[in-house]
């Protein structure tokens, strides 16, 4: 099987995945806790741009939820990913975001909600995506097709040789054909993966779209202000100290997290909510790979980080023990804004 991977699906199909998310308000799940924090502090605050078209919004959400086949992704072949749900009613496709709006009420209300409650974040959630990619990149080439779906460990997705079983409503066959399959992770999307064909042009390569491998991911991006801006300390990447409180805070003291572990561990413990390497770590935190792994194995031996080596490279990632300190209500906002170039 060729499998291509993608960083993203798209903020468009970002959108789409967070307006489903609405319709998990008053379930108790460890996935839709995730998003709790920004549902309540940036979703139903009545000052944003989004507000008016709430309750278009809900019952928009929970036709998503009823029937995920309105959700339609596809990528053309110079790359262009387009993102749409179709109108309940059978009104043709509209667009998130960019694009088309038949429907030009539904269009507005689609286009308000992804620019105040997702694009704000969206340099942050893509970063965390790209670590992802490189995570589902570090499985294949370790353990090929069969270990990049095991990583994955998505509910529902199973693989028996040359057949790949994805959960859908309407079970059917699709046959890949030179294209392959695309793979891209998914911050907002929860539960099963999603596989998309693009039934216009079936030529086109499927594309699956699966959650991304941590909650703790989504409590640490969607906490606090959007929009802020990194300290760039070393190279392309740039790491706010853990310790230090964001301007704006209104608070003098360092946050107990930094006080607890240092500032630096504590940098390097939010940055660890995906797999990285030593010098993926070194770059994500702005230190030498030497400090970086000075710093991991210390958080090891305390049971907070755990280390694979392979042939050439240790990759570092959180114990249950480290994630569960992540989710402490101390952690100040904007910890993992990191933007690349």
């Amino acid at each position: 099987m060729n499998v291509r991977l993608l960083k993203t699906a798209g903020p468009a199909t970002e959108s789409l995945f967070a307006l489903a998310s609405l319709a998990t308000v008053g379930n108790c799940g460890e996935a839709e806790d995730a998003f709790a924090q920004w549902r309540r502090t940036v979703v139903f605050r009545p000052d944003r741009r989004h507000s008016r078209h709430l309750p278009l919004l809900t019952r928009m959400a929970q036709a998503l939820a009823a029937s995920p086949e309105l959700m339609s992704v596809v990528r053309s072949p110079t790359g262009r990913i387009t993102a749409w749900m179709e109108h309940p009613a059978g009104a043709a496709g509209v667009a998130a975001g960019r694009g088309i709006a038949a429907n030009h009420r539904l269009a507005v209300a689609l286009r308000a909600f992804a620019e105040s409650a997702v694009q704000p974040y969206w340099p942050r959630i893509r970063s965390r995506l790209e670590h992802e990619c490189e995570a589902n990149g570090r499985a294949m080439a370790a353990g090929g097709v069969e270990g990049l779906f095991g990583a994955i460990g998505s509910a529902g997705l199973h693989r028996n040789p040359p057949v790949l079983s994805v959960p859908s409503e309407h079970p059917g066959e699709v046959r890949l054909s030179g294209s392959g399959l695309l793979l891209a992770p998914s911050l907002f999307l929860t539960g099963s993966p999603r596989l998309f064909v693009d039934e216009r042009k079936p030529e086109n390569a499927p594309i699956l779209v699966h959650p991304a491998r941590t909650a703790v991911t989504a409590a640490a991006l969607l906490r606090g202000g959007a929009g802020q801006e990194t300290d760039r300390t070393a190279g392309r990447y740039g790491a706010r100290s853990a310790g230090s409180v964001p301007s704006g805070s209104g608070a003098g003291e360092p946050q107990p997290l930094g006080s607890l572990v240092g500032s630096t561990r504590a940098a390097v413990l939010q940055a660890l909510t995906v797999d990285l390497t030593t010098s993926e770590l070194a770059r994500h935190v702005g230190v030498t790979p030497g400090s970086a792994s000075q710093h991991a194995s210390v958080l090891r031996r305390a049971g907070l980080v755990s280390t694979t080596r392979t042939h050439t490279s240790a990759v570092h990632t959180l114990t249950p023990l480290g994630a569960a300190l992540l989710r402490a209500p101390w952690l100040p906002p904007g910890l993992d804004d990191d933007v690349r170039a």
